[in-house]
Parts: C-alpha cells; structure tokens; sequence
C-alpha cells in the first residue's frame, strides 16, 4: 500500500536494481490507490508513475473506517457511499489532468451493477476475475447497471 510520492519512488529504485541485471523488456510502474493518503496526493503519485489503479476494497475500508468484512457493515452498502463514489471521480479528473491511465479493480469492479457509474465516473477500464468479465462488458456495452443506482 503506498501511501505518498517519496514511498513510491522509493520502492521503484529498490525494484529497479533489483532486476538490473536481468534481461527483460519493458516495465511500467504504478501505484495501487488503496489509502485516503495516496489519493490525496494522486497528482503527485502519477507524475512519478506510468499508470494508477484504486483498489476499491480497501480503499473504502479505510476511507469509511469500518471493517468490509463483517456482514453488518456489508449491509449498510459500502459500495454506495457518496463519499467513496466522490473520490473515485476526483481520481479520474486527476489521471486525466496528469494524462495517466486509471483502472480501478475490487468488488465494485467486478459488479456489473456499478459498471455504468464506474464509466459515468471517468474510468476506462476495470479489473476483475474472469469469470465476471462478460457480465460487466454486457452491462458497459447495453448500460445496465448503476444508471439505477442512486447517487
């Protein structure tokens, strides 16, 4: 989980020497937005990187500060939050200032109730287990979905 530039530079020197002496082609690097802290500072984070993905499912753990794994807090729709659904956007906006590519991955992108509000939100491509692509590209392609889900 990186959580600030300095970090991600950090860890990038540290990959890079690594596999210095390897033969290899090309490697990109990016960071996975997981902490409130990191999308805070996105603009920076992408300046440094070659691309960005939010990981939904921690990152609205953190964000709403509650445990995604107990079926009570399940039940309250964590994936509907206003404040979550704000900060993907704001996250787009900002890859798109930067002219990064953005993904966003997690259960919110393998639903393909919330694939319409994942596109309406700026994101233009999603990553998922392959046994929920087709659903989410017949939801992106025919819009069903989160064009029914309240905002």
């Amino acid at each position: 989980m990186i959580v600030d530039p300095e970090q991600f530079r950090r860890l990038r020197t540290l990959f890079e020497a690594a596999v210095a002496d390897m033969s290899r082609g090309a490697l990109f690097h990016g960071p996975m937005f997981e902490v409130p802290a990191a999308c805070l500072q996105a603009e920076e984070l992408l300046a440094d990187a070659d691309f960005g993905c939010i990981g939904t499912n921690d990152l609205a753990q953190y964000l709403l500060a509650c445990d995604r794994t107990d079926a009570s807090v399940q039940e309250q729709g964590l994936l509907e939050s206003p404040a979550l659904w704000r900060l993907i956007e704001h996250m787009a906006r900002t890859a798109e200032g930067t002219g990064k590519p953005l993904s966003i991955c997690g259960e919110l992108a393998g639903n393909p109730q919330y694939t319409r509000r994942i596109i309406d939100a700026g994101i233009k491509a999603v990553s998922t287990s392959p046994r929920r692509i087709a659903p989410v590209r017949e939801a992106a392609r025919h819009g069903a979905g989160p064009a029914q889900v309240h905002r």
